[in-house]
């Protein structure tokens, strides 16, 4: 539930800034709101020609809450194995559900996505997808 309403907000937010996005506006948002909706624009086309999405990879990287390799990831909306669930999510976005394991090796956790698309996660790291 609480996903569903961070996602309805993060849409919103999106809709509503369509034209106005502004630097101090992207600096005014918190990391996680910058991610949900730069996933949100992806999900309506190629954000290299979407100037609030750039607008926010632009903050994304002043803000240098990412390395260098999981930015890059993120502008091309891709996941790699090791790659942490902060840049997972601000690449992908947040999952439909997520399924956890927890034993002796530590947590397990299966991100669903759309039908068929599942991420797999190890300690808080990607260790395998499916498409």
């Amino acid at each position: 539930m609480f996903k569903n309403i961070l996602l309805l907000s993060s849409m919103l937010i999106l809709l509503s800034s369509c034209a106005t996005m502004t630097p101090e506006k992207a600096a005014s948002w918190d990391s996680q709101t910058l991610c949900d909706t730069l996933a949100i624009s992806r999900q309506y086309g190629d954000i290299k020609f979407n100037p609030n999405a750039q607008m926010i990879i632009s903050e994304l990287e002043v803000r240098n809450d990412f390395t260098f390799k999981e930015m890059e990831a993120i502008k091309k909306g891709e996941i790699y194995i090791g790659m942490k669930l902060a840049p997972m999510y601000c690449s992908w976005g947040t999952p439909e559900n997520t399924s956890l394991s927890t034993g002796s090796w530590g947590t397990s956790t299966q991100h669903i996505y759309s039908i068929g698309t599942y991420v797999y996660t190890e300690n808080g790291k990607v260790t395998s997808w499916q498409m």
